[in-house]
């Protein structure tokens, strides 16, 4: 290598410096927590008393046992899966069709202002604002208590930011790819199914992580809708799982709780990050 390209080399490195330590240093601040929650899980009431950023002396899987089966968090965690599951799938499959709706079925322009315009509107507005008029519809329509009613307040309000996304991505799709299966006779339907959904996959598995993620986390909707102690979601199990345990062992316990409540987020991030960072680049790009 020569003596300038070792130079432009070295340029460059001392350039990405900063960079480089703030993402080192915005890695170390994220992973923190969930270090410190696992540490801190995994230790006794007696070790944590020594101080909760001391190393401990052993290592017990006692509380996960006992946050386990003192609320019930097997049980809460499937009524979270089922809930979180089919208000996804619902969010993702409606958001869709609007959006491939708005942009590729010849609507007047104005009409797609207009479902953006109100699908930023409905962003907008906090959760909080929603309670009492949700929970006064909730009550009267017999849904109190059941998934079911649950799930449409999820649907309802991830699908602002879904419909939102998925126009814009579906606008940056070339109109003449949904044109040719028009000539070729294919029905919105088809066009929607066949065409709109393959091109798509990427935005909508973004759209299903960040939608997931929301849900799995809500406490607010899930603690007012769902007073059945069997029908609670994981969330705010965890949340009620200090007054299941004597103050002395309540932070570690709860702690335990928390992480196994973090646990299902993580594996589908895993699980999920090729997806999402295509879906995420996706639409940077476009």
């Amino acid at each position: 290598m020569s003596t300038a390209a070792a130079t432009r080399a070295r340029g460059r490195r001392m350039r990405m410096l900063p960079a480089t330590v703030i993402l080192a240093l915005v890695g170390v601040t994220t992973a923190f927590p969930l270090l410190y929650a696992l540490v801190t899980a995994l230790r006794t009431q007696s070790d944590y008393g020594r101080g909760s950023l001391a190393l401990p002396r052993e290592i017990t899987f006692q509380n996960l046992q006992d946050a386990w089966q003192a609320a019930g968090l097997g049980r809460l965690a499937v009524n979270s899966l089922v809930v979180v599951s089919i208000s996804v799938a619902v969010t993702v499959l409606v958001s869709s069709m609007a959006a491939f709706a708005l942009v590729h079925l010849g609507l007047p322009a104005r009409v797609g202002r207009f479902g953006t315009l109100t699908a930023l509107f409905l962003l907008a507005l906090p959760s909080t604002v929603l309670i009492t008029p949700i929970f006064k519809v909730t009550l009267d329509l017999g849904l109190l208590n059941s998934y079911l009613g649950l799930v449409l307040v999820y649907v309802s309000l991830s699908s602002p930011f879904g419909i939102y996304m998925m126009t814009t991505y579906f606008r940056a799709v070339p109109r003449e790819i949904l044109q040719a299966a028009e000539v070729d006779g294919a029905s919105p339907v088809r066009r929607f199914v066949s065409v709109a959904i393959p091109l798509a996959r990427p935005a909508m598995a973004t759209l299903t992580a960040l939608t997931a993620l929301t849900l799995w986390n809500d406490l607010l909707f899930s603690l007012i809708l769902i007073q059945d102690p069997q029908r609670r979601t994981l969330t705010v199990g965890v949340s009620l799982l200090e007054s299941s345990f004597a103050q002395s062992s309540s932070a570690v316990v709860l702690t335990a709780g928390l992480l196994i409540s973090t646990l299902p987020p993580l594996v589908l991030f895993v699980f999920m990050n090729r997806s999402l960072m295509r879906g995420l680049v996706a639409g940077a790009l476009k």
